[in-house]
C-alpha cells in the first residue's frame, strides 16, 4: 500500500510539474505574441520611403521667381534656376536654388529633405553660401496637402536688432499643380504671429 501511495504521489507531482511547465510556456508565448509587432506593420524603412515618395512631385528642374515682402511692399524677385532630385537611395531629397534676397548676387541655398519614421515628421535642413547658418526645420503635411515645417523646435533662429531679437521661419511647399508654390513666413514672437517673407513659384523647365 505504501509503494502504491508513493507511486500516486510521484505521478501527481510529475503531472503537476508538466502542467506548470505548460502554463509557463503558454504564458511566454502569449507575452511574445502581444509584444511582437503585427506582421502587417510596415518597417521604418518602408515608412521612410513611402513618405519620401510623397515628395516626388518636387523632382525636376525649374525656373524660380516670385516676390519678397518688405515694409515698403512687394519686391519682384529676379528669376533663377532650381534643381531638385532624390539622393541616398531615395532616403533624401536635395534642392539647389539661387534666390534673389536683394543683395548684389543671388544667394545659393542647398536644401535637403528627409523623413523621421519614429517621430513621423519631415526634417528639412537649409544651408546657404552667404550667411552659412545651417537651419533645421521639422513638420508635416497639413490638411490642405501642404508640407509645412518650422525651425521653432530646433531653435535655429536668425538674430536681429540690438535687443536680442530672434527670427524663426516657416517653410511651406504646395505640390498640387505643375507650378509649385514655395512660401516663407517669419515670426519674431516664437510663432504667435507669422508674416509673409517670400512667395516663390517654381515653373518646370520645358
Amino acid at each position: 500500500m505504501g509503494d502504491f501511495m508513493s507511486f500516486l504521489s510521484a505521478a501527481f507531482l510529475s503531472a503537476a510539474f508538466r502542467l506548470r511547465r505548460a502554463v509557463f510556456v503558454f504564458g511566454l508565448s502569449l507575452c511574445a505574441f502581444f509584444a511582437a509587432p503585427a506582421f502587417s506593420e510596415e518597417s521604418p524603412e518602408d515608412l521612410h520611403k513611402a513618405a519620401m515618395q510623397r515628395l516626388a512631385p518636387l523632382v525636376g528642374e525649374y525656373t524660380a521667381g516670385g516676390v519678397r515682402y518688405t515694409q515698403d511692399g512687394e519686391i519682384p524677385l529676379q528669376e533663377n534656376t532650381a534643381k531638385i532630385d532624390y539622393i541616398l537611395n531615395g532616403f533624401g531629397l536635395e534642392e539647389k536654388v539661387k534666390v534673389d534676397m536683394g543683395m548684389e548676387e543671388p544667394v545659393t541655398l542647398l536644401t535637403t529633405f528627409s523623413y523621421d519614421p519614429y517621430r513621423q515628421l519631415y526634417r528639412v535642413s537649409v544651408l546657404d553660401d552667404t550667411f552659412g547658418l545651417l537651419d533645421i526645420y521639422e513638420g508635416r503635411f497639413n490638411d490642405k496637402g501642404v508640407l509645412s515645417v518650422t525651425n521653432l523646435r530646433a531653435d535655429t533662429y536668425f538674430p536681429f536688432g540690438d535687443d536680442g531679437g530672434r527670427l524663426h521661419f516657416m517653410l511651406q511647399w504646395s505640390l498640387n499643380s505643375p507650378v509649385k508654390t514655395f512660401d516663407v513666413l517669419m515670426t519674431s514672437d516664437g510663432g504667435a504671429t507669422w508674416l509673409p517673407y517670400f512667395e516663390m513659384k517654381y515653373t518646370p523647365v520645358q
